[in-house]
């Protein structure tokens, strides 16, 4: 729950919060329930799916369900910093980007700092200004959670292939158009899991692929 307080607590309030509940068989459809009776279901849309539509289509499936001209993503537990959207909101108005993505705060499972930045452990430092959409061949470079996108992305991007997550697919289609932005400011506490897949431990375990895409990179900037 503390990412769902962290979204409602967010300082840009006209904001749509649409959940879509996978045929989850723990207390989750109660948790979603009680937060919709506390802040409305004008507020907080949840969609209950019958069967496990998986990872890919659940995703899809809530974009269906969303009208903003902007979409930011959740499907973790991080804590989003108060200003998570305001921030990326203005930074695509100002860019006319199609999509946003921001450095992050890594944190511990109990949400302690871990005294490092997303990028840091990535690739010891920002990305370069202009990330060529030929880095996306080799792996993703964007985190979901720290991601915004214009709608207007979703034109070239869906439907999202089952083999690849929508993070990357969408940072992809974004770079390919030149139109992938970053911030340096971090938005997001990242925590990290001893069992994570797809976050930073997997990366950091894998430090001779961080070199090597630092290397191309450089080379394709």
């Amino acid at each position: 729950s503390e990412q769902l307080d962290s979204v409602v607590a967010q300082s840009y309030s006209n904001v749509e919060i649409i959940i879509s509940d996978d045929a989850s068989t723990d207390s989750t459809i109660a948790i979603i329930k009680a937060y919709q009776e506390k802040y409305g279901v004008e507020k907080i849309k949840a969609n209950f799916n019958k069967e496990n539509l998986g990872y890919t289509r659940n995703f899809e499936k809530a974009i269906s369900l969303s009208s903003g001209d902007y979409l930011v993503f959740c499907d973790q537990d991080d804590i989003w910093l108060p200003d998570k959207i305001a921030i990326q909101y203005q930074t695509l108005i100002e860019s006319n980007g199609l999509a946003v993505f921001s450095d992050a705060f890594l944190v511990d499972a109990n949400a302690r700092d871990l005294d490092m930045s997303l990028w840091e452990a990535v690739l010891g430092g920002r990305p370069p200004e202009k990330i060529d959409h030929r880095a996306f061949y080799l792996t993703n470079c964007v985190t979901g959670c720290t991601l915004m996108i214009h709608r207007q992305l979703l034109d070239s991007a869906l439907p999202f292939p089952k083999s690849v997550p929508h993070d990357w697919w969408l940072a992809y289609h974004a770079a390919y158009q030149e139109s992938l932005v970053f911030t340096e400011k971090k938005l997001v506490h990242y925590r990290q899991h001893a069992g994570n897949v797809y976050g930073v431990g997997s990366k950091i375990r894998k430090k001779r692929i961080s070199y090597y895409l630092r290397n191309k990179w450089q080379k394709w900037h």
